[in-house]
């Protein structure tokens, strides 16, 4: 008889790489006398300096930042808005939510009041966005650039941004009692019902699901970077094999969450085992009364996405946007932002300064450690929100089964 031909793996090869979290080219060193803004080019871009020389000229103006209130707003006025005042006596007017809406509201009618708003490269494309941005100037910001993550770099985004993180949390409770001593080391084990019996939640939207559904098919990928760049957007066979790896789990899930805050809350009560999660929530219920249950697992596989800051196109005070964008974009003011919320910077030259600093208790939590990063996929969101609107009829369409 004829040897059955095997069927293909949903893994394959992807040649080992040395290359990690890609960046852009790396701008030489600038070394001599501070420059007024007139003579900064997109070939020799402002320095830190200058821009902290240039912004003393603007004293006693105003700028007005958007953002998303709650601990994340909190955060960035600890790190960002309050020191800023202080150093350069401009005031930081705060405004929050951000409505997708009116920021082409402000930008068709010519009547925007918002200079700076916090978005993530994925709203951009999602809800087309990119023609009511205004383009940054290189010479302002081309010399911290180039140590973004270049799948974080576009025309129109800079500043103070961050990298956050979902992955898989589960209460530690549940390895002792359902699991026989065994932790999950990965989102294979998520999926393994048989090993890993109890209670599952996962998010109900899509973004996050897609990718994790190729970690759990293929949890080899996370320990090879040539692989993990490889699926940081999905061709239409991994589209297919992710819904059809959801589609597996699917009747296991009895409640698939809409809140950050629901995994964390339905761990405690025991509503499930394990779940899909934000770092961040997690880490904000383990500071309380009976949260030293939480475990999230970095080791298991995570993904990165991110938020920077954006200037609505006709802004009143553009320059000075910018101005602010790049300082907050400094690696020591930057890496501020972990002292509040654990988030990692999105200026990689900020990463050492965190370990060389920050006591281990707040450099261990952040995404971007050197363990975290190790596990770390960076979603191209660019490809995300371009594509989200197909993804999430699909996801629609499975739960709807």
């Amino acid at each position: 008889m004829p040897t059955p031909t095997p069927e293909p793996s949903p893994c394959p090869d992807i040649a080992p790489t040395t290359e990690g979290l890609p960046t852009s080219r790396v701008l030489p060193s600038y070394t001599g006398d501070v420059r007024p803004r007139q003579e900064w080019t997109a070939d020799v871009p402002a320095t830190f300096e200058e821009i902290e020389a240039e912004l003393q000229n603007y004293r006693g103006q105003s700028l007005n930042v958007a953002s998303w209130g709650g601990a994340y707003q909190a955060a960035q006025r600890q790190a960002y808005f309050l020191p800023f005042q202080e150093e350069f006596g401009i005031r930081i007017v705060e405004d929050s939510p951000i409505e997708f809406a009116e920021i082409g509201a402000m930008v068709e009618t010519g009547n925007v009041t918002w200079d700076v708003v916090d978005l993530g490269v994925r709203s951009l494309y999602q809800r087309n966005l990119t023609g009511h941005l205004e383009e940054l100037t290189p010479a302002i910001h081309g010399r911290y650039l180039p140590y973004f993550p270049s799948l974080a770099i576009t025309p129109w985004g800079g500043g103070g941004g961050i990298l956050w993180s979902t992955g898989l949390a589960y209460n530690i409770d549940s390895v002792d009692e359902l699991w026989g001593g065994q932790k999950p080391q990965n989102w294979a084990n998520f999926w393994d019902v048989e090993r890993f019996p109890g209670k599952r939640s996962m998010g109900e939207r899509v973004n996050e699901n897609v990718f994790l559904a190729q970690m759990a098919l293929c949890p080899e990928y996370l320990d090879n970077s040539a692989a993990k760049i490889a699926i940081a957007k999905l061709t239409e066979e991994q589209i297919d094999s992710s819904f059809a790896k959801l589609a597996e789990i699917e009747h296991t899930i009895p409640w698939w969450w809409t809140a950050g805050s629901d995994c964390p809350w339905g761990l405690l009560d025991r509503e499930f085992d394990m779940c899909t999660a934000w770092n961040a929530r997690i880490w904000n219920f383990q500071q309380e009364d009976g949260g030293g249950v939480l475990r999230y697992c970095y080791e298991c596989g995570h993904l990165l996405q991110n938020d920077l800051f954006y200037i609505p196109k006709g802004s009143p005070n553009k320059t000075l946007a910018e101005l602010f964008m790049a300082w907050t974009a400094k690696p020591e003011v930057n890496m501020q932002m972990a002292k509040y919320i654990p988030y990692g910077p999105i200026n990689t030259q900020a990463l050492p300064l965190i370990e060389e600093r920050f006591p281990p208790d707040i450099a261990s939590v952040l995404p971007t450690s050197p363990e975290a990063l190790e596990k770390a996929v960076m979603i191209d969101e660019a490809w995300l929100g371009s594509n989200h609107k197909a993804l999430t009829e699909r996801m629609e369409a499975l739960l709807a089964e």
